[in-house]
Parts: C-alpha cells; sequence; structure tokens
C-alpha cells in the first residue's frame, strides 16, 4: 500500500467520524444509515445508553435526545491503524450538552468527555464504521452526579 493509499484511508476514516458527530448533532438520524456497515455493534453502555444495533441507537437517540435543547459532539483526531480493508481507531469526544428542565426551571448545562473506539471496514471503497464503543472519561454537572446505568471513571492502574 502507497504512502497516498494510507494518507486517503486515513482522512476517509476521519471524515467518517466527523460525519458521525454531525448527523448527530443536526439530528440526522437517518444520516447515520450511510455510516454504519450492515449488522454494526454499538456499546454505549458507558454512558448509560444502549448496546445493540444501528436501528437500536436510532430509535434511543430519537427518544432520549429532545430532552436536550442543545449539544455538540467535539471530536478530536483519531487514531487509525489500518490492516488492508479494516481498520481500528480512537477518537476522544467532549460533549457539552445542554439538558431542558421544563418551563419553571433554568436549563442545566453539563459535560461529558469519552472516547469512542471504533472498528472500520472498508465496503466497496467506502469506509464505514463495524462496532462503536464508548469509554467514559467523565461527566460534569450531570443532575443527580451520572446518568442512569453509566459507568463511574475508574482510572487505568
Amino acid at each position: 500500500m502507497s504512502s497516498s493509499d494510507v494518507w486517503a484511508d486515513r482522512m476517509a476514516i476521519e471524515d467518517l467520524v466527523a460525519a458521525y458527530a454531525h448527523a448527530v448533532d443536526r439530528r440526522g438520524w437517518d444520516d447515520l444509515d450511510r455510516l454504519f456497515s450492515p449488522g454494526a455493534l454499538i456499546d454505549f453502555t458507558a454512558t448509560g445508553s444502549i448496546r445493540g444495533t444501528l436501528a437500536d441507537l436510532k430509535t434511543h437517540l430519537q427518544s432520549v435526545m429532545p430532552m436536550m435543547l442543545s449539544y455538540q459532539h467535539l471530536m478530536g483526531r483519531t487514531t487509525v491503524s489500518l490492516h488492508g480493508g479494516e481498520a481500528e481507531g480512537t477518537t476522544i469526544c467532549f460533549n457539552p450538552m445542554v439538558l431542558d428542565n421544563g418551563p419553571d426551571r433554568e436549563p442545566t448545562v453539563f459535560f461529558c468527555g469519552l472516547w469512542y473506539h471504533d472498528r472500520f471496514v472498508r465496503s466497496n471503497g467506502t469506509w464505514l464504521i463495524s462496532a462503536r464503543t464508548q469509554e467514559l472519561s467523565y461527566f460534569h454537572n450531570f443532575p443527580g452526579g451520572l446518568p442512569p446505568g453509566a459507568a463511574a471513571y475508574r482510572p487505568a492502574g
């Protein structure tokens, strides 16, 4: 594989990671269909979310994200390890969110820091996410401390 092929693959994967953030932040749930491979496994249990398929994730997001007035997934650079038509990567994400507390209370702004651990596969010349797992770093200012079911952060060591 030439160095230009490696750079093209790395850039395509970084674009894929960015496209995920844009789709979620714009509430473009159906846009996610073009980003994940058929049968992709998604595990967001570290942040109190779901483990399942893309269809499960879309259903979950459509039900919980209306509680948020706004949010952004600010993605860092992705580390990528290429293996032909497959790859692994890790991306840091800073995720500020504004929780709607109803008409009688001010919204709550909270922050989530996490990593996405991904497996990618190239299909018909296009990179797709074949598995995505969240690793929690922190929640800050979340009402009650942590979302129900979220894993408490435990530093390595």
